[in-house]
């Protein structure tokens, strides 16, 4: 590791003598840099030409910086263990570095991923880490909807009994904001149609319902059923007595979270790092996403036409829109806010999804239910609603011939050849080669970042 505050944070080492330096650049929740020396000295680096390919990474959701850490390390080093393998590595022909992009999502604890630990925690410091996540939450949220609404917000956030019908309409007209809020001049590949009618607080108590007990919800779903009560549950007197007011908190968190995603790679990853990558011919530029870092990468990549294209693009289960690259997805004629995502990278782009993703088949389409978050076909089944996720059910909308689904190659078996109108390849991990939404960092995956970045070179 190195003692310097500007440069590589560690590096990967290869059985042929070479190495990657790993570069960690950190960015505030509006895009700022917080690592300009290194962001500095890694584009000085990579203009002096020392790499022959850059590999850029976004985490997801709910990543303190030691997960987001550990999920570099695994995910490369298996990647670099696979070019060993097969002698890929000679420094003679491949220079690599790797940058991780460290943003801050690790305050919002999403439904389908953990809660934070509020009762039954086993010791102070516990406590301490569980108080001050949820404290960071409900500031974060209370900052998106009326100062006039926040001292009551608290008030039934703090709550430790479930909500009256009264008070469940309270919570719902309070979070209507962050519905309603389509994040426009933060996110410009977004799209919008204001004709479409604005969610409502009946739509929020609408949404709570169908998580309910019975309605097609389980007992784990965190902040919603208290996890006691018998199957097919209904309480006819008040149909919220299940809801703990914590979880519609959460939910609307997953929307502040993905804007945030989309404000952190429009506003700064993309022009200050992806797109200054892009303006040099001596590398080839490798994005990889996860979940919302997905976002981040596709709204780096988008938020103006690059100098040169990317060599290549994995996203491993997005958390976007399946109809993200779509062409004329609505009546109107509407095209995915990505679509041109497909245009900025030279090889077909690799896009994960799995039947075994829980968060994206099950909870994704409830909470994301803006009209900006439509497009952001049936290929795994049919998709439960227009925001279903493409992490969850592969892509869909887009023209005969740019896209076509495989099931996920086993190491060794190459990725099929693409032709010249195929430009994204939704990857079927649902045999069990992604058995749930963070299985991202294993050999499988690993083999098909190879493919994109060395597929010529493999037999």
């Amino acid at each position: 590791m190195s003692n310097s505050s500007a440069g590589p944070y560690e590096s990967f080492s290869f059985l042929s003598g070479g190495s990657a330096p790993l570069y960690l650049v950190t960015f505030d929740k509006s895009g700022v840099c917080q690592s300009p020396l290194t962001l500095a000295r890694l584009l000085d680096e990579v203009k002096k030409g020392l790499y022959t390919d850059i590999h850029v990474f976004s985490h997801g959701w709910n990543n303190v910086f030691k997960d987001a850490l550990q999920r570099y390390r695994e995910f490369f080093s298996n990647y670099f263990r696979l070019r060993d393998q097969r002698n890929l590595n000679d420094p003679k022909l491949y220079r690599p570095v790797v940058v991780g992009v460290i943003w801050p999502s690790s305050w919002f604890v999403m439904p389908w991923e953990s809660t934070p630990k509020i009762a039954a925690v086993s010791s102070a410091p516990e406590r301490d880490e569980a108080e001050s996540a949820n404290r960071e939450l409900l500031t974060e949220v209370s900052a998106e909807i009326q100062s006039s609404d926040r001292q009551r917000f608290f008030a039934l956030a703090e709550r430790t009994d479930a909500l009256s019908p009264n008070e469940a309409r309270e919570l719902a007209a309070i979070l209507l904001p962050i519905y309603q809020h389509s994040a426009l001049s933060a996110e410009g590949a977004e799209i919008v149609d204001p004709s479409v009618p604005e969610v409502t607080a009946d739509h929020l108590l609408a949404l709570w319902t169908k998580m309910a007990p019975g309605n097609g919800s389980t007992a784990q779903e965190p902040g919603f059923a208290k996890g006691n009560e018998p199957a097919g549950f209904q309480a006819a007197a008040n149909p919220f007595s299940w809801l703990d007011p914590r979880g519609p908190i959460r939910i609307a968190s997953v929307l502040v979270m993905k804007d945030r995603a989309g404000t952190v790679g429009y506003n700064g990853v993309g022009p200050l790092l992806v797109q200054k990558l892009l303006e040099q011919n001596s590398s080839r530029v490798h994005l990889v996403g996860h979940s919302f870092g997905c976002k981040v990468m596709l709204s780096s990549l988008c938020c103006q036409r690059p100098a040169n294209p990317a060599a290549s693009l994995l996203l491993l289960q997005p958390a976007v829109s399946y109809l993200c690259f779509g062409e004329a997805i609505d009546q109107k004629g509407r095209r995915g806010g990505y679509r041109s995502a497909m245009e900025y990278v030279r090889k077909p782009i690799l896009s994960t999804f799995s039947n075994r993703d829980i968060p994206l088949t099950k909870l994704f389409h409830l909470a994301v239910i803006r009209d900006s978050d439509w497009g952001e076909m049936k290929i795994a089944g049919v998709p439960p609603s227009k925001f279903a996720a493409l992490g969850g059910f592969g892509p869909g909308g887009l023209e005969d011939g740019e896209s076509t689904t495989v099931t996920m190659p086993a190491v060794a078996q190459k990725y099929p050849a693409a032709d010249g109108t195929l430009k994204v390849i939704g990857v079927d991990g649902s045999d069990g080669k992604i058995k749930g939404h963070g299985d991202v960092a294993t050999d499988f995956t690993a083999w098909a970042h190879l493919n994109l970045v060395s597929g010529e070179q493999l037999s």
